[in-house]
């Protein structure tokens, strides 16, 4: 067990805790611990480092959203380039068999029907 140590020292039987912090940055916590023997340990002093959530610290954010940005990006230019690929092979699919018509045709009227 130990004791946080709130504005009027009020005693706190915890096994663990959780806090969240509103802000990162360097804190210190004073805590005592007591025993089952009710035995209260010195006070001491323990220094935190809290970080930012790793999405928004900016060494992990940028290159993980950077490269998000890239590979859509990437994903849009390829298909567009897909689709208008697509678009002339179907012109030139109509083209081909507008020639095969037309070939047919002067093969059609060049021969004389008796």
């Amino acid at each position: 067990m130990y004791k946080k140590f709130l504005p009027y020292r009020e005693w706190i039987a915890l096994q663990h805790s959780e806090c969240k912090a509103e802000q990162s940055g360097n804190f210190n916590i004073k805590m005592e611990f007591i025993d089952r023997d009710l035995n209260i340990s010195e006070t001491k002093e323990i220094k935190l480092n809290v970080l930012k959530p790793w999405y928004l610290r900016t060494n992990i954010a940028l290159p993980l959203y950077g490269g998000a940005l890239i590979l859509l990006l990437t994903t849009i230019y390829s298909l567009f380039k897909y689709l208008r690929k697509r678009r002339h092979v179907e012109y030139l699919k109509k083209k081909e068999i507008q020639r095969q018509y037309d070939e047919m045709e002067e093969e059609i009227s060049g021969k004389v029907w008796w």
